[in-house]
């Protein structure tokens, strides 16, 4: 359950990060783990059983601490697992009307366009090898 301060730190927190985003080297542990904790005790709905974090039934604070960590996509743990694991739930509510394949081929082209999205920003900028730093905690 999230406290009336946890709400108020995230989105100060987030406020912070939007006006001077951080990269995967700075966004370490002490920017990620915040984030992720407060997102993680945001209670599922009572009626549904289902964790509303996108919808408008989810409050400023959790739409923002969940767009924020979509980029927990870079990162393996099983903390990170946990992470897609409740947000593939929240996924599946939203595209229950497609079958698995048709999801599977969405996703797969979805994953295509944003590695050729990535590859060309990295090549646009000169880098052509690159060593991932990941924090501690989402490696």
């Amino acid at each position: 359950m999230t406290t009336a301060s946890d709400v108020q730190k995230v989105k100060a927190l987030l406020t912070k990060l939007r006006d001077a985003p951080v990269n995967s080297a700075d966004g370490s542990d002490d920017v990620l783990a915040p984030v992720f904790s407060y997102l993680m005790k945001v209670p599922s709905n009572s009626s549904d059983q289902s964790y509303h974090w996108f919808c408008s039934q989810a409050d400023q604070a959790t739409v923002g601490a969940a767009t924020f960590l979509l980029r927990l996509f870079a990162y393996n743990s099983p903390r990170v697992d946990e992470w897609k694991a409740r947000l593939l739930t929240e996924a599946t509510r939203y595209f229950g009307a497609f079958s698995n394949d048709i999801l599977r081929g969405f996703y797969k082209s979805f994953d295509d366009w944003e590695l050729k999205f990535v590859k060309e920003g990295l090549s646009s900028a000169g880098i052509s090898d690159v060593a991932r730093s990941q924090p501690l905690g989402f490696a």
